[in-house]
């Protein structure tokens, strides 16, 4: 009782509390506007989170799987992320492998997903512990920003296989 410290222990997995996010919100009410607006993907728990956010159960479709589908292209997909005033996401991939989760959308959609994480986010944060936990935030770049060259991950290139 008491060997870690609340960040510590609410960073790392447990028996009752598999593949946390919370590091990543951590840095989201730590780094972050008060009033920025955060898409969760791969993730039902907000309780820590202490920003305005879209969250899913895992027995649904993200937002993000729902936008990505009903976008024509990665550009009609940032608009529509700007447009409910998203500005950073937060992915769990450490709880998408727990679940066995693949992207709930077309591959249409898929390809828009993709296009749209290479060219429209940054990582900011992450977080990468092979046993238990891998988080990372991303910000949502404006056109400005996505022009210049940035980082890019293929979070989504492997699904397109």
């Amino acid at each position: 009782l008491g060997a870690k410290d609340f960040n510590e222990y609410l960073g790392h997995t447990v028996i009752s509390y598999p593949t946390p996010p919370y590091a990543g919100y951590r840095f989201i009410n730590e780094q972050t506007p008060s009033d920025a607006k955060v898409l969760v993907y791969g993730e039902a728990r907000g309780f820590y989170l202490k920003r305005e956010a879209i969250l899913s159960s895992g027995d649904q479709r993200s937002a993000l799987e729902l936008w990505a589908d009903q976008s024509a292209d990665a550009a009609a997909l940032a608009g529509k992320i700007r447009q409910k005033g998203v500005s950073y996401i937060l992915v769990n991939a450490a709880e998408i492998a727990r679940l066995h989760r693949a992207p709930l959308i077309t591959p249409a959609g898929l390809r828009v997903l993709d296009s749209f994480w290479k060219r429209y986010t940054a990582r900011v944060f992450g977080v990468l512990d092979p046993k238990d936990r891998w988080v990372g935030v991303y910000k949502v770049l404006d056109d400005a920003q996505a022009a210049k060259p940035h980082p890019v991950e293929d979070l989504f290139a492997k699904k397109l296989n």
